[in-house]
This record gives C-alpha cells, sequence and structure tokens, in this order.
C-alpha cells in the first residue's frame, strides 16, 4: 500500500469550505498527472521490452535480419541518413543492424566496463601517489623539480 494514500472519510467532508475544495481539486489533479506519466513510462518500457525480446530470437537468425513489430524508429540528421542507407541499400544494412543489436553492443559495453574500472583505479592509485607524497620517479614518468603537477595531470587523465 502506498504510504503516501490516506483514506478519505466523511467526517472530513462534513464542513466544506472553499480552501478544502481547492486543495482536494490540486491533490487530484496531481494524481492524474502522476497516473498518465506511469501509463506512458508503461508503454515504453512495455515496447522495450518486446523489441529486447525480438533481438534475443533473432540472435539465431539464418538470414541476420530483426524481425520486430516494436523497432525504434530513428530521430535527428542521423537517424535520416542511416534510414536513407538502409533503403539504397537494404540487405547490407539489415545485416549490420542485426550485427551490432546481437554481436558487438554486447562487446562494446563489456570494453567500455573494463576500460572505465581502469580509468577509476589509474585515479585512485595517482591520488594516493599524490596525498601520500609518494615518489613516482620510479615509474620514470616523472621528474623530481615538478613531480606534483604532472602526477595531477596524469591523474586527471583517465577522467
Amino acid at each position: 500500500m502506498n504510504p503516501s494514500f490516506k483514506p478519505i472519510r466523511m467526517k472530513d467532508f462534513a464542513v466544506l469550505s472553499m480552501p478544502k475544495i481547492i486543495d482536494l481539486n490540486q491533490e487530484v489533479k496531481k494524481k492524474i498527472n502522476a497516473l498518465k506519466r506511469s501509463e506512458i513510462k508503461w508503454d515504453i518500457l512495455l515496447k522495450n521490452a518486446f523489441f529486447l525480446e525480438d533481438i534475443m530470437e533473432s540472435e539465431h537468425s539464418i538470414d541476420w535480419r530483426i524481425r520486430s513489430a516494436f523497432y525504434v524508429e530513428r530521430r535527428g540528421k542521423c537517424g535520416k541518413i542511416l534510414d536513407n542507407l538502409g533503403r539504397k541499400s537494404p540487405d547490407i544494412f539489415l545485416f549490420l543492424e542485426w550485427l551490432w543489436f546481437v554481436r558487438l553492443r554486447i562487446i562494446m559495453n563489456f570494453i567500455f566496463g573494463v576500460l572505465s574500472i581502469l580509468g577509476s583505479v589509474a585515479v585512485f592509485i595517482f591520488e594516493v601517489f599524490t596525498f601520500e607524497e609518494f615518489n613516482v620517479v620510479n615509474l620514470n614518468i616523472l621528474s623530481k623539480e615538478d613531480g606534483f603537477i604532472k602526477t595531477q595531470v596524469f591523474s586527471g587523465m583517465p577522467i
């Protein structure tokens, strides 16, 4: 049960006044807008879920195509260019699309995740070197004169 939900009792409306009616009207409008937002979000989530299900089903497709009734339409200039490219050479375009959604996207997500982890570790290591006044000259990157500034510059590179 929603904690913000308060049951309405008839004794609350025993004395009707204009401020109570105005407050009730505003609360009803807020709840209706929240309901509409939730319904729209639900529809979007359903479309995305069905599209992802279609991608999973077409993973082992013989003709290397994604067959879906819930295909996400492209927007913007790049989307128009891709749609025009798809009209000129549909077989190659459908194959590239299948390749992206089924194979390359998963690999790219993994690679970017590993790179993010490595960047975070590099930032942590360089910050430890900075605050502990550890001499990083052992890495043959920094000199003795301006090692602190170079350490800060190198620690910002992964960011």
